[in-house]
């Protein structure tokens, strides 16, 4: 299993962070932690996985699905409805 580029990770991190602490007022070590612990997180590590191919956006809205209800299945990006 192959991990995704540290450098894509970090980009990632630097976009979705500010995305958690603004929309739910964490403390920012919070929504990293909260982010780093998902299964989205888990997801975009294995490179295998390529959801690093889709837009902060996407994955913001994959982990905030999982977040609020515990599956990122709910997300749109995943459900495939039209935006």
């Amino acid at each position: 299993m192959k991990r995704t580029d540290s450098r894509i990770l970090d980009g990632f991190n630097q976009d979705i962070i500010p995305m958690i602490v603004k929309k739910y007022d964490l403390l920012e070590i919070d929504a990293m932690r909260v982010f780093i612990y998902s299964k989205t997180y888990q997801l975009l590590l294995v490179e295998n996985h390529q959801i690093w191919h889709l837009s902060a956006i996407a994955i913001f809205d994959l982990w905030e699905n999982e977040y609020l209800t515990g599956d990122l299945g709910n997300s749109l990006y995943v459900r495939g409805d039209e935006l």
